[in-house]
């Protein structure tokens, strides 16, 4: 028989389910007032990777002309996908983030989200994806591994797998706070990028990407942002912003009680998504339009198949009849049809 669940255990309980309605209150109350719908709610605020990809684009504002983004690049027909994929249009560029520093003309990036783990196995299948996408080019040697690199983004310090790379003695060089190049494994350039080691209010578009993000940062991210001109800009650091209040209502709750901070944060998610929200009504109607000539098609088969059925049984129907007007003047017939 199970026993019986102490007091302390249902009172933690009850405390738990209070917390989190809280935290789901003071989640909404913000998007409310900073004027975004239900349904973004839903669909985007446990979305870390979404959220990832436009923090990502947010950290390199002065090179964004000169790269190429494109989120979970196919490597091949099969479902095997990159997580980002980040393309140097021209060589040489001199890149302000130290993010990067190691970059090449061709960078795979991958993303451990919040609960995801990072290990030596996490490892080799980053660079397992790397390697595909470098032998899946068009032409024999079209992406030379020279200018192939790999980056691994996780919010905390993955100690097990520093620790193994100790025992496989694979060379770590600490390049920039939370940035470490790992060499002695494949022969192109490898970084793990810790996040949470990030320096204050540096990076910030990536920094509040956890459940336990710094005031500071915070602040920094709204100021970084309020600055920002291009609607594709607004746009990421919208993403950003939902996943990040979602993960700390209480946080951007006492932030937006400022009268300065609540003026900015609402000037972020404003922005006049007109051309994004006439494209998801057109991709909408069109999908409405197809759903109801698929209902349309699938009652008129339906209508046939009753039509078929209908005239077969009325056939069969004549022929029970013509068969029982012959049994009756032919008695004998009968009992020879029934043999």
């Amino acid at each position: 028989m199970e026993g019986k669940r102490s007091k302390k255990a249902e009172t933690e309980d009850k405390i738990s389910v209070s917390d989190s309605l809280g935290r789901r209150k003071l989640h909404e109350e913000i998007l409310e007032e900073i004027d975004v719908e239900e349904s973004e709610i839903e669909d985007k605020s446990k979305d870390w990777h979404t959220a990832f990809f436009g923090g990502l684009q947010l950290e390199f504002p002065q090179e964004a002309d000169s790269l190429i983004f494109e989120r979970e690049h196919l490597l091949n027909k099969e479902p095997i996908r990159i997580d980002i994929l980040i393309q140097e249009k021209e060589p040489g560029i001199q890149f302000h983030s130290e993010i990067g520093r190691l970059f090449r003309k061709y960078n795979v990036i991958e993303y451990k989200g919040v609960g995801d783990e990072l290990t030596i196995d996490t490892l080799f299948k980053g660079i397992g994806y790397a390697c595909l996408y470098k032998g899946h080019g068009n032409a024999v040697n079209e992406i030379p591994v020279e200018e192939l690199t790999l980056s691994i983004f996780r919010y905390a310090f993955p100690r097990k797998l520093f620790q193994t790379f100790r025992d496989m003695d694979i060379i770590v060089e600490r390049a920039f706070p939370g940035i470490y190049y790992i060499s002695g494994i494949i022969n192109f350039p490898i970084q793990i990028i810790v996040i949470g080691e990030f320096e204050r209010e540096s990076h910030p578009a990536l920094q509040i990407l956890t459940k336990n993000a710094k005031e500071s940062d915070v602040r920094a991210f709204l100021l970084m942002q309020s600055k920002l001109t291009k609607p594709g800009d607004k746009a990421n650091a919208k993403a950003v912003m939902i996943v990040s209040s979602a993960a700390n209502p209480e946080l951007f709750s006492a932030i937006r009680k400022e009268e300065e901070m609540k003026n900015v944060l609402k000037e972020i998610m404003k922005e006049d998504f007109q051309e994004e929200i006439e494209n998801a009504v057109n991709i909408e109607r069109e999908k409405a339009e197809k759903e109801r000539e698929k209902a349309e098609k699938e009652r008129e088969k339906a209508e046939k198949e009753r039509a078929e059925k209908e005239k077969e049984r009325s056939r069969a129907d004549a022929m029970q009849n013509l068969l029982n007007r012959v049994f009756e003047d032919h008695p004998d017939l009968r009992k020879e049809y029934l043999t």
